[in-house]
């Protein structure tokens, strides 16, 4: 049978402290059969081609989100499922959580799987320094990592924070806030970047 490669090499870096210093490796998402898995650089089975689908280019702290039937989950570097496919969308892990898609509301696990913020929000994207972008009544704001809004819903439009601030729209007026939500530059009309999250009420899933 052939053997179909992804194009894109994942390199896996642990980012737990018990694995810094260790040597960084590459996997090849490979699949076979409408079954996916990974292969390493001699063409060894890593882990076993059993997924129907996964995100082979977003491999985040040790973790690979698969797909089994129409449900998401995490497996490891060995091939371990960690977390069970049980949700309807993820996103890769970030900052130790992972945003998880159960009854059309998002939330996040930790990495053993635990849900440690309930699927609350229309939309979120992954935690960047210490918060992530949430969603509720069509607004947007930011979370931290118990759920709390530290910068309460009220922008149409955010990006995560970098580098401290983080850019945000209220109508044709752009800004950046500061992780207080103070402004460090004054909303004004100026088009910024194109937002990395989707407004709410548009699709976040993943294929």
């Amino acid at each position: 049978m052939r053997l179909v490669l992804s194009v894109a090499a994942l390199l896996l870096v642990s980012c737990g402290p018990q694995d810094k210093g260790a040597a960084a490796f590459h996997l090849y998402a490979v699949a076979r059969d409408g079954k996916w898995g990974y292969i390493d650089s001699t063409g060894k089975v890593a882990v076993d081609l059993q997924f129907d689908r996964i995100m082979s280019l977003e491999w985040n702290e040790g973790l690979a989100p698969v797909r089994r039937g129409d449900s998401w989950g995490f497996v490891d570097r060995s091939g371990k499922v960690i977390v069970q496919p049980r949700y309807e969308a993820v996103l890769p892990f970030s900052e130790g959580l992972a945003a998880v898609r159960s009854g059309m509301k998002w939330g996040f696990i930790d990495e053993s799987g635990a849900l440690v913020i309930e699927p609350t929000f229309e939309t979120v994207l992954n935690f960047s320094e210490g918060l992530a972008v949430a969603s509720l009544e069509g607004k947007m704001g930011f979370i931290d990592r118990s759920g709390r809004f530290v910068i309460q819903p009220q922008y149409d439009q955010v990006r995560p924070f970098a580098g401290g601030i983080a850019a945000v729209r209220i109508g044709i007026n752009s800004g950046y806030v500061d992780h207080a939500g103070r402004y460090v530059w004054e909303l004004t009309p100026m088009q910024v970047p194109r937002p990395t999250v989707p407004p709410p009420g548009q699709t976040q899933t993943r294929p």
